[in-house]
């Protein structure tokens, strides 16, 4: 179990490191449109090209922020994350196209059977900074 989690949060350090160096280096607006984003719509870093994946593509409504009623059903970038494959990945933007706060949501399915498992880190991080 503990393991488990460690993998999680280097997951979940990994889509900060990507989602901080699309605000420094990304194109030119890209990171205001995933900052502005009233809806909320989750959305993961693509661990190869560094770029969001918006879940505006998966059926609406699969993804919950209760863990319980989550079903896993995420764009294919946002899934099998990790060393071990067993990682979703959604982030939750702020609603200020300046910025603000960020939940990264790290999921997966406990080894032994269970209650699905989540680990969450929250990053403020705005246009500017």
């Amino acid at each position: 179990r503990a393991q488990e989690r460690i993998e999680a949060l280097k997951v979940a350090e990994g889509q900060l490191e990507s989602l901080k160096n699309l605000q420094k280096n990304g194109p030119p607006g890209l990171f205001g449109s995933v900052a502005d984003n009233p809806s909320n719509t989750p959305f993961c870093m693509v661990p190869l090209s560094g770029l969001p994946r918006d879940f505006s593509v998966a059926p609406v409504g699969t993804w919950n922020i209760n863990i319980d009623s989550d079903n896993f059903a995420y764009p294919n970038e946002c899934i099998g994350l990790g060393v071990s494959q067993q990682y979703n990945v959604a982030i939750v933007p702020p609603t200020n196209p300046d910025g603000g706060l960020f939940k990264v949501h790290v999921r997966w399915f406990k080894i032994n059977g269970g209650i699905n498992e989540q680990l969450t880190l929250e990053y403020y991080l705005n246009v500017n900074n």
